[in-house]
């Protein structure tokens, strides 16, 4: 039996969609706004407070097993420490269960994030092949620079040996950074903006935003409009099925299999580790292939979701048998 409290459902009896989530009783209108301004003080605090702390503290620059990815680490792990506020706000501020940012069954639906894995999988593979043939139609094959005898960057055996667990911990982290971000987003803001219209794109627009601004203020043009119109499909994708699992898979697949083809990368060419990218930073290449990939992401997975759940036809009444007369 589940323990899950039930949602909450309107006098029609009808389920809410997924945008109307957050939507307040009448009498604790304050409680969004609320919710909004405790959150964006958590997250100031999260991602600033242990950046200041550690500037002034002494600290290795590579940690054990992570090596040159210490940094990435750190960032990572900066983000998911946002997950325990955005829950904390939820339950006991906006007053529901944790589960309605999941999805409108008010728990996670692991069907659809199994079949959203499927097509998200693929789908990144495409899109990184697509940007990288983008590159070399558009600038042609890297130069490297000129080396002399002894300069070439050296491969830290140990390192090397140590890659398999360093990427491990890597992907984990990566899997909480973006489901964080995607609870916080794709739920928390989108429902908490959108409860307040029938339409779901004040929400949709208000979590994109705030995606976009999470990832920094020191990026691109390309990167930033890459990051926008991807908050917006998935964000359309949310409401549409009715829940993150497909925010969430693609997510989470994108970064895991950059993150691991970096860090690969990194350990074996003694390459720099800031010199990995980011999506906020993206060329226009990259930017093309990720938006025409999050496009078809999306439309695949709304077609799939909408043939599993159109109403099938009611199966032919039997004959009725005859009456036999009195």
């Amino acid at each position: 039996m589940s323990t899950l409290p039930d949602l909450p459902v309107p006098a029609d009896g009808q389920q809410p969609p997924f945008h109307h989530l957050g939507r307040p009783d009448v009498g604790h209108r304050w409680r969004p706004v609320a919710g909004i301004v405790v959150l964006l003080a958590g997250i100031l605090l999260v991602l600033h407070g242990p950046t200041a702390l550690l500037d002034n503290w002494p600290h290795p620059r590579r940690l054990p097993i992570l090596g040159p990815m210490t940094d990435t680490a750190r960032a990572l792990a900066q983000v998911a420490l946002i997950l325990p506020v955005v829950l904390a706000v939820t339950r006991w501020i906006s007053g529901r269960p944790v589960g309605t940012l999941l999805s409108v069954t008010g728990r996670l639906r692991w069907r659809q994030l199994g079949v959203s894995m499927l097509i998200a999988l693929p789908t990144t593979i495409i899109v990184i092949a697509t940007a990288i043939l983008l590159i070399l139609a558009t600038r042609g094959l890297p130069v490297p620079p000129p080396t002399t005898a002894g300069s070439a960057p050296a491969i830290d055996l140990g390192y090397l040996r140590q890659l398999p667990a360093c990427l491990l911990i890597i992907v984990a982290l990566a899997v909480l950074q973006a489901s964080t971000e995607e609870l916080t987003c794709r739920g928390f803001i989108l429902q908490t903006a959108g409860g307040y219209t029938r339409s779901p794109w004040p929400g949709i627009a208000a979590q994109a935003v705030a995606f976009t601004l999470l990832h920094g203020l020191d990026g691109t043009i390309w990167g930033y409009a890459g990051l926008t119109a991807y908050a917006l499909m998935v964000g359309w994708l949310t409401v549409f099925t009715g829940g993150i699992e497909a925010a969430i898979a693609l997510h989470v697949t994108w970064n895991t299999t950059v993150l691991v083809l970096a860090g690969t990368a990194i350990v074996l060419t003694g390459a720099d580790p800031s010199q990995r990218g980011t999506m906020e930073g993206a060329t226009w290449q990259v930017t093309l292939a990720h938006v025409l990939g999050t496009a078809a992401y999306t439309l695949t997975v709304a077609w799939l979701t909408r043939r599993r759940t159109r109403p099938r036809p009611a199966a032919p009444a039997a004959a009725l048998a005859p009456v036999p007369s009195s």
